[in-house]
């Protein structure tokens, strides 16, 4: 890996890696915005910017502005995202302890405390961490996903971890995958969410998509990369699927001057009816979802020295 100046940046130090992924070195351009560039690994398809800042994916996470609009935006959904999301939750693991990882200023922890989980967050921004510990009473803990961080915690102490909107910040997502595994629970579940980049709605609008965020996403994903990446940490795909967030427009539309409710049961049928059938059967979604089940390493060694014991019977007996 070598360094690389970058010009006209407050970035003073670009470093250049291999696919995540498959460890592949040989890409392709996919999109350039200046000063930034995306490529696609020619072996494994998966989209990360390279070269790319030491920093990238913490801008403008630590801003007062920034978390006045995340407070204008749940007020705006009244909860509605939060509450979708941990309905998928609830639909895979009984209530116990959950830990939203890049839990921002803390809203979906905060529903998932009223609904009865005992919670806990990691958030590299002090600003959006003070906003959750002081206003809303949660114990979320201040820093990075790294080590150092997960160390703060018991290891196999929680049922289920969730991953919103995080995994397209990582400059190394297989790393952040395998951290979260040391957290759960055996057969506990990991819930992700990313962009879609294979996305009709990317394809329609490309640089102008308003999920690219060029400068502070590391990786993008489709369902295939976002796959294989889940499967090298021994988890087990329980359901992956593509949705799309409406309502968080439709709370800034009006219908004859009358604001239009994001709560109100038409809006809900309508994301009902948008999400759960159109994207699901079309897979057109400009989001992934993703539900992972923990593997023990232990099921995983004799799962491939019995899948080595077949192949060696099934080689004997076609001499």
């Amino acid at each position: 890996m070598t360094e690389k100046s970058d010009v006209g940046s407050s970035v003073n130090l670009w470093s250049w890696s291999n696919c995540s992924l498959c460890g592949h070195s040989e890409n392709k351009v996919f999109l350039v915005q200046a000063p930034y560039r995306l490529v696609q690994c020619s072996q494994c398809g998966l989209i990360f910017m390279n070269p790319r800042p030491r920093d990238v994916g913490e801008h403008n996470l630590d801003t007062e502005e920034r978390l006045e609009v995340l407070i204008q935006e749940h007020k705006r959904v009244r909860d509605l995202w939060c509450q979708e999301n941990l309905s998928w939750v609830e639909r895979y693991v009984k209530r116990g302890r959950l830990l939203d990882i890049g839990s921002s200023a803390g809203f979906f922890l905060a529903i998932a405390r009223e609904a009865g989980w005992d919670v806990a967050g990691i958030e590299p921004s002090d600003v959006m961490v003070q906003y959750g510990r002081n206003f809303l009473g949660l114990p979320i803990i201040c820093g990075k996903l790294d080590s150092q961080t997960v160390d703060l915690f018991d290891v196999e102490s929680f049922d289920a971890a969730t991953m919103w909107e995080v995994m397209e910040h990582l400059p190394d997502p297989l790393k952040g995958l395998e951290l979260a595994w040391q957290l759960l629970k055996p057969g506990g579940v990991l819930f992700i969410q990313v962009p879609n980049i294979a996305s009709p709605v990317f394809r329609l609008f490309g640089k102008r998509w308003h999920n690219l965020s060029i400068h502070c996403h590391a990786t993008f994903f489709s369902q295939d990369t976002l796959e294989a990446l889940i499967k090298r940490c021994n988890y087990n795909i329980e359901s992956i699927f593509t949705h799309s967030y409406i309502y968080r427009q439709i709370g800034r539309l009006s219908f004859r001057g009358i604001p239009l409710d994001s709560n109100s049961r038409m809006v809900r049928a309508a994301t009902l009816l948008f999400n759960h059938w159109l994207l699901k059967i079309t897979g057109s979604g400009d989001h992934i979802v993703a539900v992972a089940r923990k593997i023990s390493r232990n099921v995983t060694g004799k799962a491939q020295k019995w899948t080595a014991a077949c192949s060696e019977v099934n080689s004997l007996l076609s001499r």
